[in-house]
């Protein structure tokens, strides 16, 4: 009966509560932190770095601490987990009380042989096995990887820079880091600090990197690795545009690729004369007023740009004085209009006091037709009006050979009363609501790099086309905005250009 009490209070002082077992970084003793008959069902008793959740899985009976054998009883098929959010565990000891089963345990992780489990995880869970008897787990026992107890450091966030055979590393600093470890394109890891720069790489091919910050050890644990990324390194050029008084801006473009084509703000520009306050395009070359612009390359839209294969490319921002044509109350065509073709025919319309408008009538009751014309290369615009037949709705849909067009899905048309019987047609503008915007139609075209046919479906329904435009080189639409302002330099067509240097 001695020798039983020395035994009990031999092991009570061997294992404390939340103590050190020889070898083991941390260890939980349910004997201190566990009360007699207390339900551990679906709890966890936690130690400083990592925690022990019960739950009776498909067992009737919960887990229960009992004070006969100073252990908690899992039952056959409970399970218990060891898990750390801070800590990597390399070993788990697990200790029975006395009177203990022999149900098998089993991981979902690892592996698991007298009571004691190896490997590397955050989170094991044992399985008791059977239906039926129990296990009386007194104790467990961890060993973290690389035998540190202290904080996990943070995980670094790495920035990658590309440039011609060259990538560039950099991250901020990770609190509490002693230093860092870099792992490039599946290598080792290896020693590493911020900046780095890996140079005579091939362009175009993907390198992939990591780093991940080194603790002292003790205090500061190793963090996690950054997640494995890559950069592709590419040559770059840098082009400069210049719009006036020295203003400028740069972009860097990829070797070998048109760069975009960025818009001038044209609106009140300063110190302009001649009413020259309208962005026309870009020059690679500056002139004067007598030079002969045809001479000249000027680009008006970002297909006609040449691509980049050079260093320090200059650009000057070119003005004129030419108004922006409204084309919303242009009815005439600057393309050839279809005058033939299944369910298509020639027609003529008159809107107010102007007649003879070339048009083209698509489609026959109850039915849409298709008609297609010819655009130049360098297309970025097309303008057309439209009208659907009287009472009817129906549909308007363009489509291109080349390039994309927007938008590219089907709008309605609206009808109108004029739009009836035969040709001559003459638009209602009495009848209500009548707005002829409602009738006027903008397409935005781009990589018209040759030219293209542009289908016009009228769907359901007939209706009548005119005042279609194709125009090149649209230099108003969208695009990054600089600063502009003019000194007369030359002239084209009679209207005054202007460049910025």
């Amino acid at each position: 009966m001695r020798l039983k009490h020395f035994l009990s209070v031999f092991l009570t002082l061997l294992t404390l509560s939340v103590g050190q077992m020889w070898g083991a970084d941390e260890t939980i003793t349910f004997s201190s932190v566990c009360s007699a008959d207390e339900d551990l069902q679906a709890k966890s008793k936690n130690g400083t770095n990592f925690s022990v959740y019960f739950n009776k899985g498909t067992n009737s009976n919960k887990p229960v601490y009992k004070t006969t054998g100073s252990a908690v009883r899992v039952y056959g098929g409970g399970y218990f987990t060891v898990s750390s959010t801070t800590k990597t565990i390399k070993k788990i000891e697990l200790t029975f009380g006395s009177s203990d089963g022999s149900n098998a345990i089993s991981t979902d992780v690892g592996s698991y042989s007298s009571s004691t489990w190896t490997g590397t995880a955050t989170s094991v869970k044992f399985t008791v096995g059977g239906s039926s008897g129990h296990r009386r787990l007194a104790s467990v026992a961890v060993t973290y990887e690389s035998g540190c107890t202290g904080t996990k450091l943070g995980t670094p966030v790495v920035t990658a820079e590309v440039s011609n055979q060259q990538i560039k590393l950099t991250w901020p600093a990770v609190s509490n880091a002693s230093s860092y470890q870099l792992k490039w394109n599946g290598g080792s890891w290896e020693a590493a600090t911020s900046p780095v720069t890996q140079s005579g790489l091939s362009n175009g091919t993907a390198y992939t990197y990591q780093v991940k910050a080194i603790g002292n050890g003790s205090t500061y644990c190793d963090g996690d690795a950054s997640e494995e990324a890559s950069a592709t390194p590419n040559l770059y050029h840098t082009v400069t545009w210049n719009t006036h008084n020295g203003e400028f801006a740069t972009t860097q473009v990829l070797d070998n690729t048109k760069p975009t084509f960025p818009k001038v703000n044209d609106e009140d520009p300063e110190s302009c004369d001649d009413n020259a306050d309208k962005f026309y395009g870009w020059s690679t070359t500056t002139f004067n007023k007598t030079d002969d612009i045809s001479e000249k390359n000027i680009y008006t839209s970002a297909s006609d740009m040449p691509k980049v294969t050079t260093d320090n490319v200059v650009y000057y921002a070119v003005f004129t004085d030419v108004e922006e044509t409204d084309y919303s109350t242009v009815y005439s065509s600057n393309v050839t209009l279809p005058n033939s073709g299944t369910n298509v025919a020639s027609a003529s319309l008159t809107i107010g006091s102007t007649s003879n408008i070339p048009a083209v009538k698509l489609g026959k009751n109850g039915s849409g037709a298709s008609c297609s014309i010819s655009i130049p290369s360098g297309t970025t615009k097309l303008y057309l009006h439209a009208a659907g037949w009287n009472g009817k709705s129906s549909t308007l849909q363009l489509s291109t050979s080349v390039g994309t067009i927007s938008p590219s899905t089907s709008t309605g048309l609206i009808s109108n009363s004029g739009i009836a019987n035969n040709s001559p047609f003459t638009l209602n503008t009495n009848q209500d609501g009548f707005d002829i915007d409602d009738y006027f139609y903008e397409y935005t075209l781009s990589s018209v790099t040759t030219p293209a046919t542009i289908t016009i479906t009228v769907g359901t329904e007939r209706g009548v086309i005119w005042g279609v435009n194709a125009i090149s080189g649209s230099s108003l639409g969208d695009g990054n905005y600089l600063t502009n302002c003019c000194t007369p330099l030359a002239q084209i067509n009679g209207s005054v250009l202007r460049t910025h240097f």
